[in-house]
């Protein structure tokens, strides 16, 4: 699977950590859970890729390839943490689908 992101605001020239967690809201830091992977070791990890590096601007673009034991349809729904580089969470948000400029759904 490739986590493409594209993030603004951030801590300027650092490295921290997105990652899909097994919890499916935002609302309550309680329920957002960990790291969600299938099997094995924690694959949202910096040694796995399941990083973004910020310009001095705070801004981070890229994609890494991950592959934590579930396909994309498995991971839609669950929250997605962005992390600062103290790894503390900094931004939440559900992966949800969303429809393209031509009507047709999209997966992101």
């Amino acid at each position: 699977m490739s986590f493409i992101y594209n993030l603004k605001g951030l801590e300027e020239n650092i490295i921290g950590g997105a990652h899909i967690h097994t919890g499916t809201t935002c609302n309550d830091a309680d329920l957002v859970g960990g790291h969600y992977w299938a099997s094995g070791d924690d694959v949202w990890t910096p040694t796995y890729g399941a990083f973004y590096s910020t310009d001095d601007k705070g801004n981070a673009m890229g994609e890494f390839d991950i592959d934590s034991g579930y396909d994309y349809f498995s991971n839609l729904g669950h929250a997605v943490v962005v992390h600062a580089s103290d790894g503390s969470r900094i931004g939440c948000g559900i992966l949800v689908r969303r429809k393209a400029q031509c009507g047709k759904s999209k997966d992101i």
